[in-house]
């Protein structure tokens, strides 16, 4: 009986552990993501125009 209630909340803390792992990366890699296609983004609105007006 004790070893299967040890068991279980070993189960328990891997799983929990596991999935804060999971959102971290997840988070981490989701961030890093949104910051590259803004920075692309921003970089070519900002070079857009200037290209523009360097035209006559």
């Amino acid at each position: 009986m004790l070893a299967h209630v040890d068991m279980l909340f070993v189960t328990l803390l891997v799983g929990i552990i596991h999935q804060q792992t999971v959102t971290l990366l997840v988070g981490i890699i989701h961030q890093q993501t949104v910051t590259l296609l803004v920075g692309i983004i921003h970089q070519q609105t900002v070079r857009l125009p200037v290209g523009v007006r360097r035209w006559p």
